[in-house]
């Protein structure tokens, strides 16, 4: 019984990856990258074991972990959004407006919070 199961559920696995085929995860943060994934990871951890063992040590560890993942974040996710401003501002220099205008809407769609930025009169950034 077990390993006529077995086939059964192979071939129907096996057909439905042959038909409707498998779509891989679309990453929804282009800036997560493995540095993230790990500081996140640690300080799950460490806060697991502070959860476990409420002393001040745990927290304290907890605390630094903590700081140290949401600081990592951040300094990530700055810099890819600097990268992709300056990509949009050498796309308008180009005089490329399908692709300057689709970039826009892409960060739009991040809902990321862009920085204020203002250009005086030698053109150059006031931030």
């Amino acid at each position: 019984m077990e390993q006529e199961w077995e086939q059964i559920k192979s071939a129907i696995t096996e057909s439905a990856n042959k038909v409707i085929r498998t779509q891989s995860k679309k990453q929804r943060n282009e800036w997560w990258d493995e540095d993230c994934q790990l500081t996140i990871r640690r300080k799950n951890e460490a806060r697991r074991k502070w959860l476990q063992h409420r002393t001040r040590a745990s927290n304290e560890c907890y605390h630094k972990k903590r700081n140290e993942g949401n600081r990592m974040c951040a300094t990530k996710k700055k810099e890819w959004i600097n990268k992709t401003i300056r990509q949009i501002a050498e796309n308008h220099k180009r005089n490329e407006p399908r692709k300057f205008f689709n970039e826009i809407k892409h960060l739009r769609q991040q809902n990321t919070g862009l920085p204020h930025i203002c250009k005086d009169g030698n053109n150059t950034v006031i931030t």
